[in-house]
């Protein structure tokens, strides 16, 4: 699917999130979401946790120490990804960070994140595959890179299926 019909799956998408979306603003420590369109050969995904399970703390860093905490747990979030979200290795996928930002903000700014009150780390990625990942299975491996985080609820919405997941402990997939 090519052209404006592409942007027909965003709604569909944001529509069988809507659970995933009252749960992440329950804001509970040790749960992340996980939104994933696949689309042919590329596609998106859009990550949130709490700030505390990716900088470990959610309000403005006080000390340079706690600012370079932020900055280098960002940095993880930016080019950690294909660690954490694992597709087939003969599919040539590659996962590039577009935004990550921590909070209500609504720009990309690593050095610059600000957390306050109950913030949450937003991140997107495009994906671009050599050969379509469809009938793959994708596996997760997020406390790999952030073992405070224990639970990705993952909504998977491609040209084939819709699926939705809670992987627990890293255990579990989601096939496009």
């Amino acid at each position: 699917m090519t052209g404006p019909a592409r942007f027909l799956l965003i709604p569909l998408l944001l529509a069988a999130a809507a659970p995933l979306h009252a749960q992440a603003k329950a804001h509970t420590h040790g749960l992340a979401a996980l939104d994933i369109v696949i689309e042919g050969r590329t596609g998106t995904l859009e990550f949130r946790a709490p700030a505390e399970d990716i900088i470990g703390f959610e309000r403005d860093p006080r000390t340079p120490t706690e600012r370079w905490q932020r900055d280098f747990a960002l940095l993880r979030l930016r080019t950690r990804m294909r660690e954490m979200v694992i597709f087939d290795p003969t599919l040539g996928c590659t996962l590039k960070a577009t935004e990550i930002h921590a909070g209500g903000d609504d720009h990309d700014h690593d050095a610059e994140a600000t957390t306050s009150g109950h913030a949450e780390i937003h991140g997107e990625f495009a994906l671009a595959c050599e050969k379509s990942p469809a009938g793959k299975d994708i596996r997760f491996a997020f406390s790999t890179v952030f073992p405070t985080i224990r639970t990705v609820q993952v909504q998977l919405l491609s040209d084939e299926r819709q699926d939705g997941r809670r992987i627990e402990g890293d255990r579990g997939t989601v096939r496009p």
